[in-house]
């Protein structure tokens, strides 16, 4: 049951849901649900701001969610894109971490007033961070109606199988029936696990090449037809459009550079490494040349021959003696009428269109550092060398250049700076990146920004620099990275996750018990294939996870709780981050002394707001799991008194009503 309710310390409408817990798997199930919500606080998910319960009842507060289920029943592709795109986002953070939903059905995604879809009630969650599924093996858990086949027969669900879930809810959405339909549930699990439902485009007619492939993959019936991530499938999406995009950040030369060239009919190409913006820059210099009224046509990466250029110009007869002679025609006569050709991604062209458009002038194209490479396959027609020519190679911004874009005092607070250095610690300074983890602060109520004479600025207060630093606005942002990591570089990538943030060599080489300079190696290994950052001066470098571990998904609960054990013990009681191990051990009372050790500290070092939010954390764990903490209720005591604030008086008292502290120690504050 679940019921409306107000906060009687902060005054937040909130929503309680009870749960009977009369028999040990249904404890269990609520401990991970709980687990699972206190660790996930991540924008898209619902927040848990309490627990507790006795031997009948277990129950959950959390932030209540206004706004209605996840449309079931014929809206359009327009209407419900944003919403897809915005879960898909959400899915991929919470893979990202290790866990699976598993129960992803319209009850279960609630949109909002402000039009964002949320993700409820984590009973069936599995991972490494909510610990193993209580379910026995071959055991069905989900609803019937949005299940995938794999779950059916009791098979291991994995991130693929959120997707399928999802993907029904989709086609409910737009149809008014999820795939297979029937009054039987016989029936439909019959159905699902012997066919491919029909596709999309049969059902509703007039939706783009792109939407169909993704619709119809997200409900393929075998797991390894649909996209590998969440991540993935939002690529297909084409990254999230629909939304507006920041304003654009930095310097313009580049697109200044590429509208000129496009002008005077010149070909021009800008590089740069992945994620540095080229995409965008490209599309800045496109709306520029629209505006101006020219005609941008785009071509992009494709395996076929003249694959690249048949979605422009056509196909070729099939009996055409000469197809490159047609197309290369077909190029001249469409640039003639005045068609600017953009290639977005001159790398990833076909050869044989790749050959016909490097003979050409006025062609705009964006390539990987280190230029466009020679049409390698096949010369063009003309004979003619390429003419493509690099105009600008972006690079990641600096920190001073990432210091301009924030708003705040620097003097005292040093809002600038830390904001600045924290964006390129998470990014790595990569302009989609920046731009990416900027929106999740936007998207998470974290930041604000503004766009003027001067460009964007972006404003961040002190409290909100410290929660993003914590996590609270979800792990690093990851690249879509095909090509699966080595076992041994994806099984480090694991532990690069669970000791972040604060990951280091040195504490990665403790825990595994591996010489520093091995671990070392690995990481620039991973660096250098796009799935972790590397920040910081050289005796302090962080590490920053930016693509998920598919060893996270697969890990064993002893394999995944030694882990928690190794890292915790490489840092000292009282850091920032052991906690956090000691929670994933399930050993609460070591935690609770160690939040009471960190409190101290930050107190001691004047950080007094982060000093009560670890004891407040503490408190609630305590409260939860029945830990007897006197040292812990003396120190919330005597810090909320400290502050002196009615906010932090009027929790700590509450906290300490509900607590076995000294009913003296609670009448004082």
């Amino acid at each position: 049951m679940v019921y409306g309710g107000t906060d009687s310390v902060t005054g937040l409408r909130v929503a309680v849901k009870i749960l009977p817990t009369g028999d040990p798997g249904s404890i269990a199930r609520v401990a991970r649900e709980i687990a699972a919500l206190q660790l996930l606080n991540i924008p898209g998910v619902v927040r848990m701001l309490e627990s507790g319960g006795d031997e009948r009842d277990t129950w959950i507060v959390m932030e209540r969610i206004d706004g209605e289920p996840f449309p079931a029943g014929r809206r359009t592709w327009d209407a419900i894109r944003p919403l897809v795109a915005t879960l898909l986002d959400t899915l991929a953070r919470v893979h990202d971490l290790g866990l699976l939903h598993r129960d992803i059905k319209p009850g279960n995604v609630f949109v909002d007033t402000l039009g964002r879809p949320i993700l409820l009630d984590f009973g069936l969650v599995r991972g490494t961070l909510a610990g193993p599924t209580i379910t026995h093996a071959g055991a069905v858990m989900g609803t019937p109606l949005y299940m995938p086949p794999e779950q059916i027969k009791g098979d291991r669900a994995d991130r693929r199988s959120d997707l399928y879930a999802l993907g029904a809810m989709v086609r409910e959405a737009l149809t008014g029936h999820v795939p297979f339909h029937s009054e039987h549930i016989g029936s439909l699990f019959e159905a699902r696990l012997r066919s491919d439902p029909p596709t999309i485009e049969s059902l509703l007619p007039g939706l783009t090449p792109e939407v169909v492939t993704l619709l119809d993959a997200l409900v393929a019936r075998r797991p390894e037809s649909r996209p590998k991530s969440a991540r993935a499938a939002l690529a297909m999406l084409g990254g999230g459009e629909g939304r507006e995009p920041l304003p654009w950040i930095g310097d313009r030369a580049a697109v200044v550079a590429l509208v000129e060239a496009a002008r005077g009919r010149r070909s021009a190409t800008v590089a740069g490494p992945r994620g540095s913006g080229r995409t965008r820059t490209l599309r800045e210099a496109a709306r520029a040349l629209a505006d101006g009224g020219a005609t941008v046509r785009w071509i992009g990466p494709a395996a076929d021959p003249l694959g690249s250029l048949r979605g422009l110009l056509g196909e070729p007869s099939g009996d055409d003696p000469n197809p490159l002679a047609t197309m290369e025609a077909r190029l001249r006569a469409a640039q003639d009428a005045g068609d600017i050709v953009f290639v977005d991604d001159w790398d990833g062209v076909d050869p044989f269109s790749r050959a016909l458009l490097g003979a050409r002038e006025g062609v705009i194209a964006s390539t990987v550092a280190g230029g466009p490479g020679p049409a390698r396959s096949m010369p063009p027609a003309s004979g003619a060398e390429p003419r493509l020519h690099i105009v600008a190679t972006l690079r990641p911004f600096t920190e001073a250049e990432l210091v301009a874009i924030f708003a705040g005092p620097e003097r005292l607070l040093h809002l600038p700076s830390d904001g600045a250095a924290l964006l390129l610690r998470r990014t790595g300074g990569l302009a989609a990146r920046v731009v990416s983890e900027l929106q999740r602060w936007l998207d998470a109520d974290l930041a604000t920004v503004r766009s003027g004479a001067d460009g964007l600025k972006v404003r961040v207060t002190r409290a909100n620099l410290d929660r993003i630093a914590a996590g609270f606005a979800g792990p690093p942002v990851a690249d879509v990275v095909e090509a699966p990591l080595p076992q041994d570089l994806d099984d480090l990538l694991a532990w690069v996750h669970l000791a972040s943030p604060g990951c280091t060599v040195q504490r990665l080489a403790a825990a595994r018990n591996e010489p520093g300079w091995r671990v070392d190696l690995a990481v620039r290994q991973l660096e250098g294939l796009g799935a972790v950052a590397r920040s910081g001066p050289p005796d302090a470098v962080i590490i920053e996870p930016i693509r998920p571990a598919d060893a996270l998904m697969s890990w064993q609960n002893d394999v995944r709780l030694a882990a928690h054990g190794a890292l915790a013990r490489t840092l000292a009681p009282g850091t920032a981050g052991r906690m956090y191990h000691l929670v994933a051990l399930g050993d609460g009372p070591s935690a609770v002394v160690d939040a009471v050790a960190l409190g101290s500290r930050l107190a001691e070092d004047g950080r007094l707001a982060e000093a009560l939010a670890a004891l407040t954390e503490a408190a609630r764990l305590a409260l939860s799991t029945g830990v007897s903490a006197t040292a812990l209720w003396t120190r919330l005591a005597t810090l909320a008194i400290q502050d002196g604030t009615r906010p932090a008086l009027a929790s700590a008292a509450d906290l300490l009503q509900r607590s076995d502290a000294d009913p003296a120690l609670v009448d004082v504050v």
